[in-house]
């Protein structure tokens, strides 16, 4: 799938039957509030589809295809376009051939007027202008039906060659339409359109029969859901392009949240969650908000990859009375980690890297390093360390590197000065003094361990590594708001920070930086991204995929199963400590606790936590932005978590 420009207004042409519609041929709610969402967000939704269906055109703000291809509607301007016409009594002569030599079929053709059936009781109506032929088998079984219409096809093609276009819309349907007309043969004049109106655009086509296909190879990004035919099916895969949920699911609301993060929620009891209790999410962070406690917070909640909550309360900027809004960007400090480990791993994927390998081969600062202990407000060196600093060692926050007293001092003086890039900080956090000795202790590095971690992925890929993070991780799953770099939108987007004080919330003022004293330009591993709720989540949902998500796969499963598994064996038994490090994530390692054992995730210093249960199939991930929020051990999280898992029909 390609990478979304930000510039470009969004388009979605979707087929009706099978797509926008339930099999009861309704639009599925869920599809009707997330298109109002996204035309409300500037975009567009338009219909192609093999009906003279003008009564469907009030959802669209773009021309309708109607007729497969043969007319456009302007539901704007109640005008139609681009129109495609038979003469009726030619054309009636050939069918009345075909009919007597193939007399089961109904035949009928649409017109301006309405839909008319030939060759029936009483004279025909063969009126002067049609839009398309359909002639419809009388079979129940949809084989015989498609071998039937079939070898009318056969007939038509070997007695009048390329004079039509023909299609199937089902088993049951075989279409008759001007040569060269097809719903792809519309996007030539829906392209048109746009442009007149000076705007640049991404088609997404979402079509699941054989009469979508022309359609799909025209649009920039092919659709399809996971009912569709096999072969429609087969060649959006091959194509690049995406599949979405089952139509009686809200396949348009699916990919409108893919691809905006706009998202519309599934309903909770159907996925074994009590709505009432799930609500005590909103209950919860509203009191905090009018008690002043916290300024903003917005949560999402997903089962089977679907969003069952999905919430935002408060204001992102109070003084000016602005409400949290969709795609507001936080600072997610420590839930940086995890990308870090990704990425990583991507590298181990690529045979690149291993969890063993020493940081001294790749940053030679890192040889004779030496542990350090605190006397009389100063460091002393307490001897040299007896054990390589490993890739793991950083990963599982064990090296000793920036971990205690003795790191936060060194990084007093070692800190990233403006204008300094990883290439410059790295390399002098191989001079400091450890806490501990490598691998004889666990104590949390929050910003040396996976700087260096960031600075090595540049290395071995030669990228920087926000270029590195938008190629290889962020581009092919469509995240578009986790950035270290924002633009000047985003920026206007940056919910503000706050603290907490005895005489409410205090704003504070970092500029242009996005953590702490780290300068702007720094691309820190260790706390330096900012992201929305809804691209984060797209990350732990792939992370919950197994290192795949909507089609695409980053990273291995193996990758992902090293990520979410305990990796610190020099300690007591691993089975006596409630939580444990895997790559980059805390794991929960006992049973009787408020999550699930098993699961997986992290938190950030200004109150962003997120994790994933394998056992339940959960991705849960809550983000304000607080400097007195208390980090991993949050009450917002804590909350949360509670609020989450008490909401479980078990």
């Amino acid at each position: 799938m390609p990478v979304i420009n930000k510039n470009k207004k969004i388009v979605i042409v979707s087929d009706l039957d099978g797509t926008f519609l339930n099999d009861l041929s309704v639009p599925a709610e869920r599809n009707i509030t997330a298109v109002e969402a996204l035309k409300n967000a500037g975009h567009y939704f338009t219909i192609a589809t093999g009906r003279y269906a003008i009564k469907w055109s009030h959802y669209a703000n773009a021309p309708v295809i109607l007729c497969n291809g043969a007319f456009m509607f302007d539901p704007l301007t109640d005008t139609k376009l681009n129109e495609h016409l038979f003469h009726g009594e030619p054309l009636y002569n050939i069918l009345r051939e075909v009919h007597e030599k193939y007399p089961a079929p109904r035949v009928r053709y649409t017109d301006n007027r309405d839909v008319h059936f030939l060759f029936e009781n009483g004279p025909d109506d063969i009126g002067n202008m049609w839009y398309k032929v359909v002639c419809e088998s009388s079979s129940d079984d949809p084989d015989e039906a498609m071998a039937e219409l079939s070898e009318i096809k056969e007939y038509l093609t070997e007695n009048y060659g390329d004079s039509f276009t023909y299609n199937f819309s089902s088993p049951w349907l075989f279409e008759i339409l001007q040569p060269g007309v097809s719903k792809g043969s519309s996007f030539k004049y829906l392209r048109e359109y746009f442009k007149k109106r000076g705007e640049e655009v991404v088609i997404y086509a979402v079509g699941d029969y054989e009469n979508d296909l022309e359609m799909l190879r025209c649009a920039d990004v092919p659709v399809c859901p996971v009912n569709a035919l096999p072969s429609v099916r087969a060649e959006v895969e091959n194509m690049g392009g995406i599949i979405v949920s089952d139509n009686n699911e809200g396949s348009i609301a699916d990919l409108i949240d893919r691809i905006t993060g706009i998202i519309t929620p599934h309903n909770p009891e159907d996925a074994g969650f009590d709505a009432e209790r799930l609500d005590k999410i909103a209950v919860h962070n509203n009191k905090r908000i009018d008690n002043r406690n916290l300024a903003c917070a917005a949560t999402l909640v997903a089962t089977g990859g679907k969003v069952i909550q999905y919430g935002r309360y408060g204001c992102s900027d109070i003084e000016n009375n602005i409400p949290l809004k969709p795609n507001a960007i936080f600072r997610l400090a420590s839930m940086t980690k995890p990308v870090v480990a990704a990425a990583i791993m991507q590298l181990w994927d690529r045979g690149l890297i291993n969890p063993d390998d020493k940081i001294k081969n790749f940053i030679p600062s890192f040889s004779d390093m030496k542990i350090g202990k605190m006397e009389n407000g100063r460091i002393a060196t307490a001897g040299y360390a007896q054990n390589d600093i490993r890739v793991v060692d950083l990963l599982t926050h064990s090296s000793g590197l920036g971990s205690g007293a003795v790191g936060d001092y060194e990084l007093s003086r070692t800190v990233p000065q403006p204008g300094e890039k990883l290439g410059d900080a790295v390399p002098r956090y191989g001079t400091v003094h450890l806490d501990f000795e490598p691998r004889s202790a666990l104590a949390y590095s929050g910003l040396m361990a996976f700087d260096t971690l960031a600075y090595i992925v540049e290395l071995l890929s030669g990228m920087s590594f926000p270029d590195y993070l938008d190629k290889h991780m962020f581009g092919p799953l469509g995240i578009r708001d986790i950035t270290f770099r924002p633009d000047e939108e985003q920026k206007s987007r940056i919910v503000k920070l706050y603290e907490a004080t005895e005489d409410g919330l205090k704003f504070i003022d970092l500029k242009d930086r996005i953590f702490a004293a780290l300068p702007s330009c720094y691309a820190s591993g260790g706390g330096g991204l900012l992201g929305s709720i809804e691209d984060y989540y797209i990350f732990a949902d792939m992370l919950r995929g197994h290192g795949r998500r909507g089609g695409v796969r980053v990273l291995s499963e193996s990758a992902v199963t090293l990520m979410r598994s305990p990796h610190q064996p020099f300690l007591r038994p691993s089975a006596e400590y409630a939580e444990v490090w895997g790559l980059g994530m805390r794991i929960i390692n006992t049973d009787n606790q408020v999550l699930t054992k098993g699961s997986f995730g992290w938190s950030g210093a200004y109150g962003t936590h997120f994790w994933i249960d394998p056992q339940r199939d959960i991705v849960a991930v809550y983000c304000s932005n607080m400097t007195t929020a208390g980090g991993s051990g949050a009450l917002t999280a804590r909350e949360f978590e509670g609020d989450v898992m008490n909401a479980l029909n078990k």
